[in-house]
């Protein structure tokens, strides 16, 4: 079952009569667009500078502590099915922030 209470993707299946193009276009630009940019807003702009400080507008990625980072990458990880996978993923993509 999904995480967050969600459907099991492994469970989702076409209508009955299959996708429709733009059904399926609209899905995949979801998967493909939408949900990267929310998690990267959520876990990059968001949650590693909140943990940093409490006034997380005004962190600069190079004052993001490490313990932030970390953090930010374990709870990226624990979202996604193959966590361990996940978690050094976001560890990365995190790297990557503090180094813009």
């Amino acid at each position: 079952p999904a995480l967050l209470g969600g459907p099991d993707p492994r469970e989702i299946h076409a209508p009955e009569g299959g996708w429709t193009p733009l059904g399926f276009a609209a899905r995949h630009l979801g998967y493909l667009l939408v949900f990267p940019l929310a998690e990267e807003l959520a876990f990059r702009q968001y949650l590693m500078r909140r943990l940093s400080n409490a006034d997380w507008f005004s962190v600069e990625p190079r004052h993001i502590t490490m313990l932030a980072w970390f953090l930010s990458s374990v709870a990226f990880g624990l979202l996604h099915t193959h966590w361990v996978a996940a978690t050094i993923a976001g560890a990365i993509y995190g790297l990557l922030y503090l180094r813009r």
